[in-house]
């Protein structure tokens, strides 16, 4: 039996575990395969971090390229469409053709609500709580609900 194509959207946690686990369980005449738009994905646990100011947004990920080592094809493109009668996918940089499909395109980052979250907290202890922003420590913050110092 000639090998199967198992084609994996997104390269985020669940969509990289997805395509190793496929690649460990399958023998090399089957390929797998991740598309993704970002050649880096990034590492939403390093996110705290992020908001204290300990590490740059270009430090935070991994490059979707380094799954070539284990046996993974990686595309970096747009997906554009999803066939699944044809069992195709549409992507900005070719068309791809599957047996299995794997959809995981997980969360989208918004860097700058993470940014303005910061900065709401810091404004809010300085003129509301009279807190020394020089020693503020922001513990937690989310967007749309309240934070904690």
């Amino acid at each position: 039996m000639a090998g199967r194509k198992v084609l994996v959207l997104g390269g985020g946690f669940g969509g990289v575990q997805a395509a190793i686990s496929a690649r460990a369980f399958l023998d090399a005449t089957h390929e797998v395969t991740i598309v993704d738009r970002n050649r880096v994905s990034h590492l939403c646990g390093m996110n705290p971090l992020l908001i204290v100011g300990e590490r740059d947004t270009d430090k935070t990920g991994r490059s979707l390229g380094r799954l070539a080592n284990r046996g993974i094809k990686f595309v970096e493109a747009n997906i554009d469409a999803i066939d699944t009668t044809g069992q195709k996918v549409e992507t900005s940089s070719a068309t791809l053709d599957y047996d299995y499909l794997v959809i995981a395109l997980g969360a989208a980052y918004d860097w700058d609500a993470v940014r303005t979250v910061l900065q709401a907290a810091i404004a809010n202890a300085e003129n509301n709580h009279q807190l020394d922003v020089d020693r503020l420590v922001v513990s937690e913050a989310s967007v749309g609900k309240a934070f904690v110092m």
